[in-house]
């Protein structure tokens, strides 16, 4: 429930902050400045003019020092979040096929931070005819390293679908890659969910789709 409220919270921040450059908790701070001044006018009306300025300097100086301690922790939550970013791993799937070698699906670390436990969920949205795609898995992977690091991976294939298959484990295989492979003209039919951990053990997910222009896997989500 607060995870919700706080992604509402933040795309009204977002809002606010494009329809008039200044978000949501530099508003209220500004609200609450002018509030403070009407309250100071109406309640200290019995009140001499150097007490007036003295309550209204004081006021002043809580909004700046308010306003300085807001300002230090949107740096502080600026600071973390590049840290983070800096130890997290980002992996995605790619395929290579060139003539005369081998068709190979790779994971890729292309962040900046290790992965660890890598396993790709079964495929779905596909109309392989003769496989069942939902079965089809990969085996998962123990570490990929960051800032370029891959491991090469191979479907699984089961007795249990050579069987219902009817084929040999190659035809299989060359059917198995024909149906996940990206290819031209393709509309995006295929999704492939990758989830890994970061070297702190913090989950993430990145989910990749076919491409009709048939140029390889592209992220559609990444968290």
């Amino acid at each position: 429930m607060f995870i919700f409220l706080d992604k509402k919270r933040e795309k009204f921040n977002q809002w606010l902050k494009r329809k008039t450059t200044i978000d949501f908790s530099d508003w209220s701070v500004l609200i609450l400045f002018i509030l403070g001044l009407f309250a100071i006018f109406f309640l200290s009306q019995g009140a001499d003019l150097l007490n007036r300025i003295s309550i209204i300097v004081l006021w002043f100086t809580a909004i700046a020092i308010l306003q300085y301690t807001k300002e230090t922790y949107w740096l502080k939550q600026i600071n973390t979040k590049q840290y983070n970013f800096q130890r997290m791993p980002f992996v995605i799937l790619n395929y290579e096929e060139e003539p005369g070698k081998k068709k190979v699906f790779y994971l890729k670390n292309v962040g900046q931070g290790v992965a660890r436990n890598i396993k790709i969920r079964p495929i779905i949205h596909t109309n392989l005819k003769r496989v069942n795609v939902d079965a089809v898995t990969f085996p998962p992977k123990t570490v990929i390293t960051p800032n370029g690091g891959y491991t090469y991976i191979s479907p699984v294939i089961t007795d249990d679908m050579l069987q219902k298959s009817q084929m040999d484990r190659g035809r299989l295989m060359n059917e198995i890659i024909e149906a996940i492979k990206p290819k031209l003209g393709r509309h995006i039919d295929l999704k492939i969910e990758i989830i890994y951990e970061d070297a702190f053990g913090t989950a993430h997910k990145t989910i990749v789709v076919t491409s009709e222009f048939g140029d390889g896997y592209h992220v559609e989500k990444y968290e």
